[in-house]
């Protein structure tokens, strides 16, 4: 991983970016739905010490949705960005997005690929409470995976405070 002072630059261009990108008239509702979450965030660099932090929590997903109540009423949206290499030396930038929402949050979650200069995603909003998480019906198999994960890396980064 990135030093946190080139972390903090990179995620910062992500989150450039996806506003840029936003703007576009080609622009995902989810793309949009980001930008405009980000707009109001406060903005928040994950270190790789944070993400052993995250990491080192066992418990399911089941669990996770118990302890959401414990960080609400989320006072407003948070950005939570990081980059990372993945396999095969990727680099990769990645952001994740908590918005407060009637019962708990609405999450999202957006890549980026350094090498092609391309988005991942985005994906969301996708309503989370201390029992559920509603699929919006258009999305596939591969896109709820990533927000399930996503949104396990949230939850746990607002429960340790970071």
């Amino acid at each position: 991983m990135a030093d946190q002072e080139s972390t903090a630059h990179d995620t910062e261009t992500l989150a450039t970016l996806v506003a840029g990108e936003a703007l576009q008239p080609n622009a995902s509702p989810a793309l949009r739905w980001l930008a405009d979450a980000l707009a109001e965030a406060e903005m928040r660099t994950l270190t790789s010490a944070d993400l052993a932090r995250i990491d080192a929590y066992v418990g399911g997903a089941k669990e996770l949705h118990q302890l959401l109540p414990a960080v609400l009423p989320l006072p407003r949206a948070v950005w939570y960005a990081t980059s990372i290499t993945a396999q095969h030396g990727t680099a990769i930038d990645m952001g994740y997005v908590a918005v407060p929402a009637d019962g708990g949050i609405d999450v999202g979650y957006v890549a980026l690929s350094r090498a092609h200069r391309s988005l991942i995603g985005p994906i969301g909003p996708v309503r989370v409470t201390a029992t559920s998480m509603t699929r919006p019906v258009a999305m596939d198999d591969g896109a709820w995976r990533e927000v399930r994960s996503a949104t396990g890396i949230i939850i746990r980064a607002l429960l340790i405070g970071v």
